[in-house]
């Protein structure tokens, strides 16, 4: 699977702005081709807004065109997310970090509130998570020992495993995975540097 690397502010810049996370977030939840006027109905957008925004998503590498179709007169173009990986350039040491940071915190911010909110709407209808019962939501956290081979296997294990399942299909439904994934012995541990008293 191909990985777009936003390597560059421009690219940055396209890809955080809040409004085009939007977009991004609504077309993989419904999982399906969409024109600019279906996101623009979703999001409370105008469709020249949309598309404006769709078109700079597909500079990037990020949206695709699909099809067109005939609707009311109008030659309606559907747009698709592509299926690449999106690297933010976290490994670049640069006057973007900061940027970058930022742009990671509120990915991860946005799944956990989008977590938390299932959760609270579960707890609402009485859905209770009994053994054997249907999930709806969950947090799996562990440390796991990996090779240098191995971690690079598995993150690309599930990155491909994740794109694979990006299409809407019968009887699926639209769940948010929000993958972190790091080497725990390059941040400092929390005895080290702390003086003996």
């Amino acid at each position: 699977m191909k990985t777009v690397v936003l390597s560059g502010e421009k690219e940055l810049r396209i890809f955080s702005l809040p409004l085009r996370q939007r977009i991004l977030r609504e077309m993989s939840r419904l999982g399906t081709p969409v024109t600019a006027k279906e996101i623009a109905d979703r999001l409370g957008i105008t469709p020249s807004s949309a598309q404006h925004h769709m078109t700079k998503l597909a500079s990037i590498g990020l949206l695709e065109q699909d099809h067109t179709e005939l609707i009311h007169g109008i030659q309606a173009k559907f747009m698709r997310l592509t299926n690449v990986t999106v690297s933010i350039g976290q490994q670049y040491a640069d006057d973007l970090s900061s940027s970058r940071d930022a742009v990671m915190r509120r990915l991860l911010l946005d799944a956990y509130d989008g977590y938390l909110k299932a959760v609270e709407k579960a707890r609402a209808r009485g859905i209770s998570e009994q053994p054997g019962a249907e999930k709806y939501a969950d947090v799996m956290s562990s440390v796991v020992h990996l090779t240098d081979e191995q971690a690079n296997s598995l993150r690309d294990l599930v990155s491909d495993y994740l794109k694979n399942c990006g299409r809407a299909g019968e009887n699926t439904h639209p769940w948010e995975a929000a993958f972190l994934f790091y080497r725990m012995d390059l941040v400092e541990s929390a005895g080290e540097g702390q003086e003996n008293k």
